[in-house]
């Protein structure tokens, strides 16, 4: 009798396992499965650690960090935010949310420059959690879901940092996305009560009470809730305005009209110029423009599936976020940070959009099921068109030498100094206002000036007068400038820079700190 031994196996070779391991990764199970969540996750991570690493750096990193700073400073010290234009301090026309977010945190890291990073970086980690939640309940894939939130940690760069730096934007983009989150459960949930439209509408204020720009969605999800779940309007509108009027009339009580001047005449001032329309879709689409051609692929999928009120709800919201976005974006003085918004709604609509064709495309044919693989590549590539190195967004440690040598410079100048805009360099006696808040007054950013800033005009213009200042300083690159600057006007003259060529501040100098033109006083040597 002839035994029949088994067959042995191939044993597999560590090439051999590769190889397979790199068909199953390019198939189009892999891709959605691993590689994609992969990148998604790898660019939160990076968000996450370099965020961090700016939180614990000791000096502003962010044009409007100077007067952010400022701001905490002064609710730390018991202070109100909104009063009568100073010399040493003129308000800014943001909410006071954030900034009284930060006073606590502040307080208990020792830093009101972490403080206020911590609570962008919390914000936007909020934000990019809300976005996986929102997709998730969506599509029921928590892949599909990281992928939306990996495309917000990957926009960091696109929106100069500000996501994670000492401004608005990112704490009134946390409460609108949880507003959307919370209208979403109001409108479609069958459980939703009242409290799901109050809570949707209290979370709306906050936003408000942080960017007065948040307004337009907010009044977008209000028509929505309106029109989809009527019984839930009245609470979302008492808690609305009971938010914002509560916190308007707390803040009058403590200053008098004075908030009402910052936050509501200086803002309305703003104008859209025609002319900046076109930077707005620039931007957008020299890294975006995937996102913006599968994301509509949801709305139209959920037309055909006879889905009507989602594609409703989804649609007004995108369109209000990257409406308000838009209109910010070309007023004069806009920048990239308010671009924010509009990333944030096509990153949403990216991954319900991906998911409608993936979906659509796993009932189709054998031979069309190939396509599945190329839509899948399509949004790695996205993933790639983002790619940045991220320790280039983190200042060096020769960057603190810099800003440490800049900080004992200006405080061994003799006299009392003035250096606007160089808050988180110059000490207590020295005056430095926010530029950029002096530059509203001066209607840089609506086209005529305001009659309060006359006031602050003569306030200036006699301290020169009076050589009250043994130095102005000046940072060149700064284009709010032209107001110390002025000082010219009253004998003061150009010293040239603070640090002369060759000093070793120019070697470790890489962009972090600013620059320094010094203006001394007449018959100063």
């Amino acid at each position: 009798m002839v035994l029949a031994l088994p067959r042995l196996r191939r044993r597999a070779t560590p090439r051999s396992l590769l190889q397979t391991a790199g068909r199953a990764l390019t198939t189009a199970d892999g891709l959605q499965q691993v590689l994609l969540p992969a990148a998604a996750c790898a660019y939160i991570v990076a968000f996450a650690g370099t965020g961090l690493l700016r939180a614990i750096y000791p000096y502003p990193v962010d044009g409007l960090e100077p007067g952010a700073l400022q701001e905490v400073r002064r609710i730390l010290d018991g202070q109100p935010l909104y009063v009568a234009p100073q010399l040493e301090y003129v308000p800014f026309i943001y909410g006071p949310l954030a900034f009284y977010l930060a006073a606590p945190v502040a307080a208990i890291s020792g830093s009101p420059l972490a403080g206020l990073r911590l609570v962008s970086l919390l914000a936007s980690l909020g934000s990019i959690a809300l976005l996986v939640l929102l997709v998730r309940r969506e599509t029921g894939r928590l892949a599909i879901g990281l992928l939306s939130g990996g495309l917000l940690a990957a926009c960091a760069p696109l929106v100069d940092l500000a996501m994670d730096v000492g401004r608005v934007d990112a704490p009134a983009l946390f409460w609108l996305l949880a507003a959307i989150a919370v209208a979403r459960g109001a409108i479609f949930s069958s459980t939703a009560t009242w409290r799901h439209g109050a809570l949707a509408g209290l979370l709306v204020g906050l936003a408000v009470l942080t960017k007065q720009s948040a307004a337009p969605v907010g009044v977008v999800l209000l028509v929505l809730v309106g029109l989809l779940r009527p019984h839930q309007l009245a609470p979302f509108a008492v808690a609305l305005g009971g938010s914002v009027a509560l916190a308007v009339g707390l803040l009058v009580a403590q200053s008098g009209d004075w908030p009402l001047f910052y936050l509501w005449e200086l803002p309305r001032r703003h104008v859209i110029d025609p002319q900046l329309l076109p930077r707005f879709w620039s931007d957008v689409l020299d890294r975006f423009t995937l996102p913006i051609v599968i994301g509509p692929f949801y709305l139209f999928g959920r037309v055909l599936a006879g889905d009507q009120r989602r594609a409703v709800f989804y649609g007004c919201v995108v369109l209000g976020l990257v409406g308000s976005a838009w209109a910010a974006d070309a007023t004069i003085g806009g920048g990239r940070n308010v671009e924010l918004d509009a990333y944030t709604a096509f990153a949403l609509l990216f991954g319900l959009g991906l998911h409608e064709v993936l979906d659509r495309l796993a009932s189709a044919a054998v031979s069309v099921r190939q396509v599945r693989a190329y839509v899948l590549a399509v949004a790695l590539v996205q993933f790639g068109i983002l790619l940045y190195n991220p320790r280039l967004v983190v200042p060096y440690r020769s960057d603190a030498w810099d800003g440490d040598r800049l900080r004992e410079t200006l405080a061994a100048r003799p006299g009392p100094i003035f250096a606007g805009s160089y808050q988180g360099y110059v000490g207590p006696d020295a005056t430095a206002p926010d530029l950029g808040a002096v530059q509203e007054l001066e209607g840089n950013f609506a086209g005529s000036s305001t009659r309060i800033s006359d006031a602050w005009d003569q306030q200036f213009a006699q301290a020169l007068i009076a050589r009250r200042f043994g130095a102005v300083i000046v940072d060149p690159d700064n284009p709010a400038s032209s107001v110390p600057i002025l000082a010219t006007d009253y004998g003061y003259w150009d010293a040239g820079p603070l640090f002369p060529p060759g000093d070793i501040y120019w070697s470790w100098r890489t962009g972090w700190s600013p620059k320094a033109e010094l203006y001394l006083p007449p018959a100063t040597p």
